[in-house]
């Protein structure tokens, strides 16, 4: 197209084409009426977009897939449903409404549940109107006439039936079980939790024995859980505290008894080898708890509030309250002394708020229903095009059960899976259970980690560029280490291993790679990514020392200069590519 058609060219007239189309049900299930043959249907559902924003260039690229299959099966007398649809996103579109407000000053629980209701509804015309509006600006052909929305009644209506089918086989299930909890949005699904590397502290906190003067250092990185404390736990292997194996000690400030239990599961050089069990409140705590029959004592309610278990801090939120907490027990004698300390903290992918470990009556869905689908793919019953993809279908629905081979598939983004074994064979002995989801582009990656609702604005990558930008620099490192070892042509691995029995088994490292010649020993590096001056290598040294026969040369990413130190060399993150 010359310059001059450019200039020329009125826009108007796509509008004005595409409503008379509409207008005349072209688009709609008989729109071809005329040429539709006997026995050829065609359907397609849109993937409701969300109504927490407007469309973004992925829904483009989509649609377009999506429409350019529909016109072709018009074109060759299909009878044709494209339905369109919008999602109402239940939460996410909660938080994007509740920011509004609070940009205006505003509280939702001031408002009340009817109004905020109505606020929430309100925002969904005004986004919803957009999306369809760019749904039509875009030339996509639905059938408009039958637009839904996911909370119209008949839809709430099929999901209510669908739920009541489900649980009538027994393909659902309600239990308390630990699961993830974020005290604003609710429970989480591990995709939906998002760890980052946060500075924190850790507290070394002194539990006093019954009837003695002496006492025991207990290091915690969340002194505001002790109150849900039921014991105090060593490794059985441990000769520096055998000793006190079937003794007591009294919980700080509480002065409630709790026994001294043993098990393997105590990393003795973590802390002070004595860690205190608070099974209600964190996940490896809940298996111990299970082992040992102890008690699960809830210290705070849905929302973060801390309840009776807590004395005087009764009522405050728990984050909150954490340093109230240790400057009574500063107060009293009870700190020893308190490090910084560099750990990984889960947080909502919605909210930003920190996830906790939380039991909860939640309903959980049987794994039947992955080997169901699977007996109706090989049956006939569901067919793929094209075929050759069963396969994968099978052998991926049955391990991992989740949508991210598709996107592997599609190049958006890098997995990484954890190899059982860091032998020449790394393919051979993967776990594909376990596995490791990097982002494939960076700006991707940026746009969604930093504005979920709208394009990222230029204002936010110069921030970035000139470092001006608070962020997760661990989360974007690793993903770029990852980007950088795929451009050298590695397959991406991790080794990630637990034990209860053995904390020496217990180990995850970031990756591993085979290098391009043997040598003596075995091809294998192991690779620690670290974005900040301050951290600890101790996965990588229980690594080094068990398998040392069969590395080449391990390896550590960092922001500061080349060394080499104990066989292990340091590399800066610039030199990547070269490995």
């Amino acid at each position: 197209m010359s310059e001059e058609q450019k200039s020329s060219y009125d826009k108007s007239v796509e509008r004005r084409y595409y409503a008379l189309c509409e207008e005349r049900g072209y688009f709609e299930l008989d729109g071809n009426k005329g040429i539709q043959k006997k026995g050829k249907n065609f359907c397609i559902m849109m993937p409701p977009p969300n109504v927490t924003g407007v469309l973004h260039i992925g829904h483009a690229l989509t649609f377009t897939l999506q429409d350019i299959m529909t016109r072709y099966k018009r074109m060759d007398g299909y009878r044709v449903l494209y339905q369109p649809g919008l999602d109402h996103a239940g939460i996410a579109t909660q938080n994007v409404v509740e920011r509004q407000l609070l940009a205006q000053g505003i509280h939702k629980e001031s408002l009340g549940r009817a109004e905020f209701v109505k606020k929430v509804w309100a925002w969904k015309e005004q986004s919803g109107g957009k999306i369809t509006e760019q749904m039509r600006a875009l030339g996509i052909t639905p059938a408009w006439s039958r637009l839904r929305f996911t909370m119209d009644t008949g839809l709430a209506n099929a999901v209510k039936k669908a739920f009541v089918d489900l649980y009538d086989k027994k393909l659902i299930f309600r239990a308390d079980k630990m699961i993830n909890w974020c005290t604003h949005d609710g429970a989480l699904s591990d995709i939906e939790v998002q760890h980052e590397e946060n500075a924190g502290k850790l507290y070394y906190l002194r539990y006093f024995l019954k009837d003695s003067d002496e006492f025991v250092v207990v290091a915690t990185t969340r002194p505001e859980t002790y109150f849900g404390d039921t014991a105090v736990m060593i490794n059985p292997q441990d000769e520096r505290y055998k000793h006190l194996l079937g003794k007591k000690v009294l919980l700080p400030l509480v002065n409630k008894e709790l026994a001294i239990i043993a098990d393997e599961y105590v990393d003795m050089s973590f802390g002070t080898g004595v860690v205190k069990v608070t099974p209600a409140h964190d996940s490896n705590d809940y298996e111990v708890g299970l082992r040992h029959d102890l008690e699960f004592l809830t210290i705070f309610d849905e929302k973060g509030i801390l309840n009776e278990h807590c004395l005087e801090f009764k009522g405050l939120e728990r984050l909150e309250a954490r340093e109230k907490i240790v400057a009574r027990l500063q107060e009293k004698g009870y700190v020893e002394k308190i490090e910084d300390y560099t750990n990984q903290v889960g947080y909502c992918y919605r909210c930003h708020n920190v996830v906790e470990p939380y039991i909860s009556k939640q309903w959980f869905v049987s794994k039947d229903i992955a080997r169901e689908s699977i007996e109706k793919v090989n049956s006939g019953q569901m067919k793929f095009f094209p075929s050759h993809w069963i396969n994968s279908y099978n052998a991926r629905m049955r391990d991992y059960e989740t949508a991210f081979f598709w996107l592997a598939d599609a190049m958006i983004v890098n997995m990484a899976y954890n190899t059982t074994e860091p032998s020449i064979g790394l393919g051979m002995n993967t776990d594909d259970t376990t596995l490791k989801c990097y982002m494939a582009d960076t700006g991707l990656l940026i746009s969604h980690a930093f504005n979920e609702n709208t394009i990222v604005s230029e204002n936010l990558y110069n921030k970035l560029l000139v470092d001006k930008l608070e962020f997760n620099g661990g989360m974007i490192v690793e993903n770029i280490v990852a980007q950088m070892l795929r451009s050298a042509g590695h397959k991406l691995y991790f080794f990630s291993k637990y034990s209860k029995d053995d904390a020496k088994e217990r180990m995850e490292l970031d990756f591993l790679i085979a290098k391009d010649t043997i040598t003596s020993k075995h091809n294998i590096s192991p690779i620690e990514v670290k974005s900040t001056n301050r951290y600890t290598l101790t996965s990588l040294k229980k690594c080094i020392a068990k398998y040392d026969s069969y590395l080449a040369t391990p390896y550590v990413l960092h922001t500061a200069d080349l060394k080499v130190e104990e066989g292990i060399t340091y590399l800066p993150l610039y030199m990547t590519g070269l490995l």
